[in-house]
């Protein structure tokens, strides 16, 4: 609460605590005194009056303060033997703050401040005349109520009881001294929620924390998990010289110096401050090649696929490309600095997609994400190259439209769709098929294979009527006129052959993709 802030109605919380605490000072024994029972009257009341006046006058915080400590300080002479309470009143007010304070840090920003060590505190400029309470008018009869046996009624009871009550004795001027030296009472503090500072924090003895051990932990628990220590992580530490302790404990420690550590600290501002948050050019070379070795292609900034290294692996390629640039670099510069880099050469496109286009009759597609098996674009895929030329990296120019459009300004196009390639795909489909049927429009699977109809729908080839011809009626001509069809079961078999052949080596390669990475691992990680 800062100083030029306007004191209020809004400050439940000082008023309720400060009036409990007022009270409260008869309330430590269980027969107190008439004088004790007077001082709390004239307390109650003063409080009353200061509080009605502040809020009238717009009172600052600070002239509040100081009005309510001079109002301590003068009860304190002329009931010295009742004044040896403030000490356990202020413990009492303090634990109350630090159990009700919005957070921790904020707790010396309280109202509290006005009960710390009172007997240590200069004597205030001015001094506190208690106000005569104002009479009030006469009550309308009310019906008989049972009567209160005061006698029977507990301390508390009486304390609040007589507290209510006014008096039209007014107390004289007195000078203002300070109260006696007394030894403050013991209070237990209350059990301690996720948000306040813990008992764990407070206890500094035999556990002492250094930045060195704080570093290991957190060094061992990126490389292995891949997670950033934060205060949000609950659960215990399971790795360095921290073992079994919590972040959140280690974050309340950097910042009030528990521990043995400097204060003034946040978990995150320490990580920051120690580059745990920044990546490392190794590191961005070792998963390139990771995933280089696992989708035989090199990552770029739109890469989707997810990076394996741990220490790293809470990163997406598009964080680490904009953590990079921040350094002055790209993630394609580093990877061709570091020899990543699988630039390609438009001429070498043309002349691949030129013998496809001779052997099957068709361009390769967008979305085809077979390995290309000529050279020099062996183990490339198509829809890697079309996304070469969207965004224009590689090596190759930034194309609208992408591969297909490429092809069109180089003057290749699809030639129109024969009943032979339909009867070829036919075939391939009755062959690999479990019930060696034929397709029909009703076929759900797609075509796969390397002919000019890849990738297409058996409905949308019998709704297109290919040479006016539905796929069924293509499919009774081949059975009832074959001679129309010469040398289609020939071409079927060899493309039929080139995709068994396929699928053995991308097997063979998948199984070796993870023997390397089962291998690694254990390079990595051996004891």
């Amino acid at each position: 609460m800062g100083t030029d802030k306007k004191y209020n109605q809004s400050d439940k919380v000082a008023e309720a605590t400060l009036l409990d605490g007022l009270l409260s000072i008869g309330l430590y024994t269980q027969d107190p005194s008439p004088a004790l029972n007077t001082l709390n009257d004239h307390l109650a009341n003063a409080h009353y009056n200061l509080r009605a006046n502040c809020i009238r006058k717009s009172s600052t915080q600070k002239e509040y303060n100081e009005k309510a400590r001079a109002l301590l300080h003068y009860f304190a002479p002329k009931y010295k033997d009742e004044c040896t309470k403030i000490g356990a009143l202020e413990n009492s007010l303090n634990a109350h703050f630090i159990k009700n304070a919005p957070a921790p840090h904020k707790k010396t920003n309280t109202i509290s401040l006005l009960f710390d060590k009172i007997a240590d505190t200069p004597k205030p400029a001015t001094t506190y005349t208690p106000a005569a309470p104002k009479s009030r008018p006469a009550q309308p009869t009310k019906k008989p109520s049972v009567e209160v046996d005061e006698a029977k009624t507990t301390p508390a009871r009486q304390t609040r009881t007589k507290a209510l009550k006014t008096t039209d004795q007014q107390m004289p001027l007195i000078a203002i001294e300070k109260p006696p030296l007394v030894e403050k009472k013991k209070i237990t503090n209350p059990k301690p929620t996720d948000t306040e500072v813990t008992q764990a924090d407070i206890n500094t003895s035999g556990s002492i924390i250094t930045d060195d051990m704080i570093k290991n932990s957190a060094e061992l628990q990126i490389n292995i998990s891949g997670i950033i220590p934060s205060k949000k992580d609950k659960n215990p530490i399971q790795h360095g010289d921290l073992i079994d302790k919590r972040w959140r404990n280690i974050d309340n420690a950097l910042i009030y110096g528990y521990h043995g550590l400097e204060g003034g600290r946040s978990l995150h501002t320490f990580m920051k401050d120690n580059r745990f948050l920044d990546i490392e050019i190794q590191d961005v070379v070792e998963s390139a090649w990771q995933h280089e070795n696992k989708y035989k292609t090199w990552p770029t900034r739109n890469s989707p696929e997810a990076i394996e290294l741990p220490r790293i692996s809470r990163f997406k390629w598009v964080t680490i490309d904009n953590k990079l640039r921040e350094m002055g670099t790209t993630l394609d510069t580093v990877l061709k600095l570091n020899g990543c880099s699988n630039d390609m050469d438009q001429k070498d496109v043309l002349s691949v997609a030129r013998i496809i286009k001779n052997t099957t009759g068709s361009l390769p597609g967008s979305n085809d994400t077979k390995e290309i098996t000529i050279a020099p674009l062996v183990d490339e895929r198509w829809k890697h190259i079309h996304m070469a030329f969207v965004n224009g990296n590689r090596g190759l120019p930034k194309i609208n439209g992408g591969l297909p459009a490429f092809f069109e300004q180089n003057g290749l196009k699809d030639r129109p769709a024969t009943k032979q390639d339909v009867i070829i795909s036919a075939i391939i489909h009755k062959t690999t098929d479990s019930e060696n049927k034929w397709p029909n429009q009703r076929t759900k699977e797609k075509i796969e294979d390397e002919t000019l109809l890849n990738k297409k729908s058996w409905a949308a080839i019998d709704k297109r009527q290919i040479e006016g011809l539905t796929l069924v009626q293509i499919i009774k001509e081949y059975e009832t006129h074959q001679e129309l069809y010469k040398g289609v079961e020939e071409k079927a078999e060899a493309i039929l052959g080139n995709l068994r052949e396929n699928q053995k080596t991308q097997d063979l390669s998948n199984n070796t993709t993870a023997i390397a990475l089962s291998l690694y691992a254990l390079d990595q990680f051996e004891p």
